[in-house]
């Protein structure tokens, strides 16, 4: 992701479902990303995303997720029309403070 726009407290981040635990998103990036996938791009060159990032009141960084969004004029890009708008959520699980060192959370 080329020239990103980084959005400290955002407030169009999509929300989380229930039955997990609420979490705060701490910030939003958004820009046009290239995306690939085993091997190879599967869309003709970089389509518009919305990554947030967030966590609850023990880690703080532990929650991502991915929106692919429509092209500047409101039309669907290719990743969209794929995906839909669907939220593509991710937790994380294991935090590395340094090479090798790995630690379950």
């Amino acid at each position: 992701m080329n020239n990103a726009t980084v959005i400290e407290n955002p407030g169009d981040c999509p929300t989380g479902t229930t039955p997990y635990p609420t979490y705060t998103w701490q910030f939003e990036v958004t820009g046009m990303a290239d995306v690939t996938g085993n091997g190879g791009s599967p869309f003709p060159g970089p389509v518009p995303l919305q990554i947030c990032v967030g966590g609850g009141p023990d880690l703080k960084y532990s929650n991502i997720t991915l929106v692919f969004t429509n092209l500047a004029d409101n039309t669907p890009s290719a990743a969209t029309s794929h995906f839909g708008g669907q939220p593509i959520h991710g937790v994380v699980t294991k935090v590395r403070s340094g090479a090798g060192d790995e630690h379950d959370r």
